[in-house]
């Protein structure tokens, strides 16, 4: 899996498997924030399959799905709203990341320098995360 640092609390990646949920429990993530909409692709995870996953090993999970490029208020209004919330470390994912930077970077606008921004948002994955043996 492989994770790009946002801001101090939030990672993005894109889709995760069951390996990868257990391996972000062990990095400490406790919320994992869902941007695909079920049935994207063949053999993507359906929500509620990695909701319980999550539970099951301590992390909490919202499930904001985004349609294409459909970033409608509410969704930007609900994401933010989420990671304001959060307490700890949050991991948000899409099919490849980029809905979830999208999500993120639309309400940061307000505090932050366009250009601080793009440059967070650029596909430098700064950790990489084997998948167990």
């Amino acid at each position: 899996m492989n994770l790009q640092r946002l801001d101090e609390e939030l990672l993005v990646c894109g889709q995760i498997t069951r390996e990868d949920i257990a391996q972000a429990a062990s990095a400490g993530v406790r919320l994992i924030i869902n941007n695909r909409s079920d049935g994207e692709e063949p053999g993507q995870a359906f929500s509620a399959d990695v909701k319980v996953q999550a539970e099951v090993l301590g992390i909490a999970y919202r499930h904001i799905p985004i349609s294409g490029a459909s970033f409608g208020d509410a969704s930007v209004t609900a994401f933010g709203d989420t990671l304001v919330s959060a307490d700890s470390s949050i991991l948000a994912f899409c099919r490849t990341g980029t809905r979830a930077t999208t999500l993120w970077a639309l309400p940061q606008a307000i505090a932050r320098p366009t250009a601080a921004i793009l440059s967070a948002a650029q596909p430098q994955p700064i950790e990489r995360v084997r998948r167990a043996a």
